[in-house]
């Protein structure tokens, strides 16, 4: 009895016992499939588990580097920006203790944002069934465990001096398991820790001669002061006077402002600049070690100068007292770089026969309102507002708009008005452009064809054998006023040689004896823009029509746009730097037009060029008082205005008077006379 009972007691122990262990079995099974699902929903694809740390005695592979990347982003939930820092925060460890210079900081993190993009494209295309795809993830799974994240200099191996490194720096770049990094080198750090003693020692001592210097200066005695000036020197001072620094003696620098303005103006760099400066120096006796002639030198120099040139023409009062013009005009100039063009403005005032630049800005657009706005921010910054009593501009629809021209948004912001002086280049310009185009007809392209064939031509031309023009007898009186005219202005020193050529040529056109010997020059631009070139070309075509092949439509065409500038534009364009003439000179060239017409010397050629000149005389009004002195000596059969604005002296490529009339503040704005509503009662007379 105590036997079986002895068994069934064995055998209910064994069944609890075998139960307990099935219980644990499928406790631990449960476990164990819950961890390899929370694994499993933490793993990235191609990557696996994420790290937090980066672990080991190697530089760091790339498969490293995006488990801790992952990591950061997955787990802790932060941005890509931030989790690449971080993870280049773990790894420069890492190559600053195998001694191995890196790349900058934001290299680095490009670098790693490349590997990353890499990665995105290869998720992207993850579903996609072409063979491709699988190829380009096992080439990415195998470069990215078997290389390092190379974050090393482009120079490092140049830069390492122990050989040990190098040799580790390239076993790692080959292979990353053929090498690793061990404890720290005793022998290497106790060599480092005497160069870093010894540098900081030498800073010391230099610390410590430069303090004695301050003092020695300090306490230094006048040249001659007392016959027992030695007997009170400081002997402590004795013992530093041998470790002081020799101070070497200061070069010459014969850099003043001639110098560098002559190089700014030729636009020489600064590197030939230094070289010139040095050729020149050398050349005239001096010697090159007592001069210094380094580029850096020069940059400084020529800077310092334009700092004080700028300082002192700002600082200098312009005419004071004086009434002034407001001059501008704009044009496409290369930016300092030279690989694009911008649009700037020069802005300069004139009165009592003198100028001044008040600058060149850049403006966005070349419309009214940004022209007005650079105009008024110069002439506040110079102070000049209440001084403004006129306005020269040409007449383009910017400037001359009713509403939205720069002439109107400058009257509006200085809050008066203002006299209008248009530039009668720019008009006598336009009348040019007119009268040529109906001449020669209209051109296909930037350059004018004739013109071009000409300049090929040049080098194959006698310029010695010209042909001058035979003018009838009914036009000698317009020949003869206009050598007259051109002779008087051809004295005057011309600012600009095509100004000067143009006068010899219309000369030369009329026979003029004085300048049988005067050579043509070679022809220069030819384009559009050039409005000179149209006077200038077609006055030599007909002067070299012996030797130059033209058609006779050609012929005809550049004989009327030759007499169209001997007998009547020239003389007009000479005198339009002058304000106070623009009336007689505008009536006298309407009535050279009407003779020409009568004479039937042009006809066609006149009545467009008298089109033209009509559209620019809105300053011609009896609404302005008359202020011409030559307007009366007119003889001019059209009447003389009582009123009238007068023109402007050009203000960008011609300089003449533009002093304004004395009655200045009492003469309305022809912006009134433009718009016939705002026009105000006439003065009494």
């Amino acid at each position: 009895m105590p036997d079986k009972r002895k068994q069934t007691l064995v055998t209910n122990y064994h069944c609890i016992f075998v139960s307990v262990i099935n219980q644990l079995i499928f406790s631990f099974q449960v476990c164990l499939t819950l961890i390899m699902a929370t694994r499993s929903n933490n793993a990235v694809w191609l990557i696996g588990q994420p790290n937090k740390d980066i672990l080991g005695s190697r530089l760091p592979t790339k498969l490293s580097v995006m488990k801790k990347y992952f990591f950061h982003q997955k787990q802790e939930q932060l941005g890509r920006r931030k989790s690449v820092n971080l993870c280049l925060d773990a790894v420069m460890p890492f190559w600053e203790k195998a001694r191995i210079p890196t790349m900058r900081r934001d290299n680095a993190i490009r670098k790693i944002e490349s590997l990353l993009k890499r990665y995105d494209k290869l998720v992207k295309n993850k579903k996609r069934s072409e063979e491709s795809c699988r190829v380009a993830e096992e080439v990415f799974m195998e470069e990215i465990k078997n290389e390092i994240l190379d974050i090393g200099h482009s120079k490092a191996l140049c830069m390492m001096k122990n050989e040990e490194d190098k040799s580790f720096y390239i076993s790692q770049q080959d292979d990353p398991a053929q090498s690793s990094m061990g404890s720290v080198d005793m022998k290497m750090a106790k060599i480092e820790s005497r160069k870093r003693h010894r540098e900081e020692k030498q800073a010391e001592l230099q610390d410590r001669e430069i303090h004695q210097s301050k003092i020695l200066t300090e306490t230094a005695i006048l040249e001659d002061s007392s016959p027992s000036s030695d007997e009170q020197c400081d002997p402590s001072l004795d013992a530093c006077t041998s470790t002081l620094c020799r101070k070497k003696k200061r070069s010459k620098n014969f850099i003043n402002q001639d110098v560098a303005v002559a190089y700014d103006r030729m636009n020489i760099s600064i590197r030939d600049a230094a070289m010139s400066y040095s050729v020149v120096a050398q050349s005239l006796g001096q010697n090159l070690d007592e001069i210094s002639i380094s580029a850096s030198t020069m940059y400084r120099a020529r800077k310092a100068i334009r700092k004080q040139v700028a300082v002192a023409y700002q600082g200098e009062e312009f005419c004071p007292g004086e009434p002034l013009v407001l001059h501008w005009d704009g044009k496409m100039l290369p930016t300092i770089t030279g690989n694009r063009s911008e649009d700037r403005i020069a802005i300069l005032v004139s009165g009592k026969g003198q100028e001044k630049l008040l600058g060149i800005p850049k403006i966005p657009a070349g419309t009214g309102a940004e022209i007005a706005r650079v105009c008024i921010e110069c002439i506040r910054e110079h102070h000049l507002s209440d001084r403004i009593k006129g306005l020269s501009f040409d007449t383009t629809s910017s400037n001359t708009g009713i509403h939205a021209g720069a002439c109107t948004k400058i009257e509006d912001a200085l809050e008066k008005q203002l006299l209008y002086l248009a530039c009668r280049h720019h008009i006598y310009e336009i009348v040019l452009a007119k009268a040529f185009h109906l001449s020669m007809g209209p051109t296909t392209g930037p350059n004018i064809e004739i013109f071009k064939r000409l300049k090929n031509q040049w080098n194959e031309i006698d310029r010695s054998l010209t042909t001058s023009c035979t003018i009838a007898e009914p036009l000698q009186g317009l020949r003869d006023k206009t050598i007259l005219i051109v002779r008087k202005s051809f004295a005057i020193c011309q600012q600009r040689d095509d100004y000067k050529e143009l006068l010899q040529l219309v000369l030369l056109f009329l026979g003029e004896e004085t300048t049988v010997n005067v050579p043509l020059r070679k022809p220069g631009a030819y384009h559009n823009a050039r409005w000179m070139a149209k006077a200038i070309y077609a006055l030599k075509l007909y002067l070299l029509q012996d030797q130059f092949k033209m058609t006779e439509l050609e012929h005809k065409g550049v004989t009327e746009i030759c007499l169209f500038v001997a007998l009547a534009y020239a003389k007009a364009w000479c005198r339009a730097p002058r304000a106070e003439q623009a009336p007689a000179v505008d009536l006298e060239f309407l009535q050279d037009m009407e003779t020409l017409q009568e004479e039937g010397v042009i006809i066609t050629v006149a009545k467009e060029a008298q089109a033209a000149m009509k559209r620019h005389l809105w300053y011609l009004s009896e609404a302005l008082e008359s202020a011409s002195p030559d307007l009366g000596s007119s003889s001019s059969p059209v009447p003389a205005p009582r009123h009238w604005t007068p023109g402007c002296p050009a203000h960008c490529q011609c300089r003449g008077s533009s002093d304004p009339s004395p009655a200045f503040g009492h003469m309305p704005s022809p912006r009134h006379i433009m718009d016939p509503a705002l026009t105000p009662t006439p003065p009494p007379p």
